[in-house]
């Protein structure tokens, strides 16, 4: 009986002095365990790339035909862009939000290449509720001739685009 307790304790000791910590690991050859700053810098390096257009976005800013006129107007406005498929040069998406009075709909198709994400808004409607004084079209209609985008650094902004006049609408995201 004692015997048996005393290789049980021990058979505990030693697979409980063999566990390692998976969440920090040691660089081969290291005898210095990793910082705080570094453990952060590696997080940072790991989310920069995992930012991505999916997700809903409010309107912060707008440029364009129209825009000048009415920006403060389309602020607040969103669009929410949601994944369905993707292969490996394009991705489609749904796409959806409020332009201002109406809610809209339709789909996108993101060319995702490393100097510049292309994407094109297709099948795009909207509701027809009336509502004196808000401009859907202007909205709308810089959506709908967007042809790319960007993330900001920290991925919190999307600027989308058009070649030869810039940016159009910038979004920041939202929760």
């Amino acid at each position: 009986m004692k015997t048996t307790i005393i290789i049980c304790a021990a058979v505990m000791l030693s697979s409980a002095c063999s566990k390692k910590d998976s969440s920090v690991t040691l660089q081969q050859g290291s005898t210095e365990a990793p910082t705080i700053s570094s453990i952060n810098q590696e997080n940072l390096n790991l989310n920069k790339q995992q930012y991505s257009i999916y997700g809903k976005w409010f309107v912060d800013k707008s440029q364009g035909d129209g825009a000048n006129t009415s920006e403060k107007a389309m602020v607040g406005r969103s669009i929410v862009f949601e994944q369905l498929n993707k292969d490996e040069r394009k991705t489609s998406a749904k796409v959806s939000g409020n332009a201002g009075c109406n809610n809209y709909f339709g789909s996108a198709t993101i060319d995702n290449n490393k100097e510049v994400d292309n994407i094109k808004f297709s099948g795009m409607a909207s509701t027809k509720r009336y509502c004196p004084g808000v401009n859907d079209y202007s909205y709308l209609k810089l959506v709908e001739k967007s042809d790319s985008f960007k993330l900001s650094d920290d991925g919190s902004y999307l600027f989308l685009s058009k070649s030869g006049e810039g940016i159009l609408l910038t979004f920041k995201r939202g929760n």
